[in-house]
Formats: C-alpha cells, sequence, structure tokens
C-alpha cells in the first residue's frame, strides 16, 4: 500500500507540474495574443488612414486640375482685356498724334513770317531781327 501511496503522490507531483508549466505557457500566450490583436487593430487603422488619404489626395489633385484650368480660362481674358485696351490706348493715342500734328501744322502756317526772320531770312537784309515783315 506504501508503493501505492508513493506512486500516486508521484503522479500528483508530476501531474501539477505539468499544469502549472500549460498556466504559464497560456498566460504567456495570452500577452501576446493580446499584443498581436492591438498590432492588427493598429494596423486595421492605420490602413484605414491611408485610403483616406490617398482619397484625399485624389480629391486635391481634382481641385488642382480644375484650378488650373480656371487660371487659364483667366489667363486668356486677361490677354483679351489686354489686347483691347492697347488697341483702344493706340486708337486714342493716334488720336492725340493726329490732333497734336494738326496744332503743329497750324502753327507752322501761322507762325512762317517769325520762323523767316529768326532765321535770317527775311527782308532786312539777312539780319537778324524780332520785327516780322511788313
Amino acid at each position: 500500500m506504501c508503493c501505492r501511496f508513493a506512486a500516486c503522490a508521484g503522479l500528483f507531483v508530476v501531474s501539477a507540474l505539468l499544469v502549472g508549466q500549460r498556466v504559464e505557457s497560456l498566460g504567456a500566450q495570452n500577452p501576446k495574443d493580446k499584443k498581436d490583436n492591438a498590432l492588427e487593430k493598429q494596423l486595421k487603422a492605420a490602413q484605414q488612414d491611408l485610403a483616406q488619404a490617398e482619397k484625399q489626395i485624389v480629391a486635391l489633385r481634382q481641385d488642382v486640375n480644375q484650378l488650373k484650368a480656371i487660371n487659364n480660362r483667366l489667363e486668356n481674358v486677361n490677354n483679351q482685356l489686354q489686347a483691347s485696351l492697347k488697341k483702344e490706348k493706340n486708337d486714342g493715342d493716334d488720336k492725340t498724334i493726329k490732333a497734336l500734328q494738326a496744332t503743329l501744322d497750324g502753327y507752322r502756317r501761322g507762325g512762317a513770317g517769325s520762323r523767316r526772320h529768326v532765321e535770317g531770312e527775311g527782308g532786312h537784309g539777312g539780319e537778324r531781327c524780332a520785327e516780322p515783315d511788313r
């Protein structure tokens, strides 16, 4: 009977050791599982953030393309307005030039006698004088 008792006690000790190791290994696996779950959750969150960022990039590229198109249209309108302004300015300059030319022609016609005296072509024998010819 003593042998049976010793055998049962030995089996009890061995089973206790095996159960203890099993509990330790299960305890060690749970934090790993928790860590793995946490890492998987972080990975999923990062993938969702990446997908959102890609959608934002696509939207921003569309915005950039739209703004480029608007900018091109505005540049075309600006060029047309500048050309129109330049044409109007040239037309105005032409009118101003013609008016000034007419004024100069009027002065040339009206001031021919005094010009002759200053240049020495008057009727005073080539002398310069301030009096106009009579």
